[in-house]
């Protein structure tokens, strides 16, 4: 039976009888690949910070208008300072998982195609699938109902 020899070469090294091939520039690609993984993740980390950034902005623009026009009267513990005071500096500091980042992402743009329907559908599944607290789930939720109870129906009605 052959037997074929070590050898160094670059492409790598059969043994045995099973045809086993190594690779000895293993390392190369390895580091290659991580340079790549590196900057895919770095740009997740910028576009997962600017969809924060945003939502945060449309937060705070939500929670003017809506103490504005008095709602605060009728604050209930939806709307606690303390609570949205958290998520704030949660979406500040872009300590969001990715994950509810990208469902706040989406939730707004429901709102801002008017897709009432969905963006309904949207709330109600939003409790079970997002990782932050309740508290601060229900924030989100009393604004995006807020939007779509009174500042929409208002705006179409002009």
């Amino acid at each position: 039976m052959y037997q074929p020899e070590e050898s160094n070469s670059e492409q790598g090294n059969v043994r045995g009888s099973d045809w086993e091939v190594t690779d000895t520039n293993k390392e190369d690609v390895t580091d290659a690949s991580e340079e790549d993984v590196t900057d895919a993740d770095k740009e997740d980390v910028r576009i997962t910070s600017e969809k924060a950034d945003s939502f945060l902005n449309f937060l705070k623009s939500t929670q003017e208008i809506y103490l504005y026009e008095g709602n605060s009267k009728d604050i209930d513990s939806a709307i606690c300072l303390e609570a949205t005071g958290e998520l704030f500096h949660r979406l500040e500091s872009h300590s969001l998982p990715p994950s509810d980042v990208f469902i706040l992402d989406h939730m707004k743009t429901l709102l801002l195609f008017q897709d009432i329907e969905r963006l309904k559908g949207a709330l109600a599944v939003f409790p079970e699938r997002c990782m932050m607290p309740p508290d601060q789930a229900r924030v989100i939720s009393t604004f995006f109902n807020y939007w779509i109870t009174h500042i929409l129906p208002e705006k179409n009605s002009e």
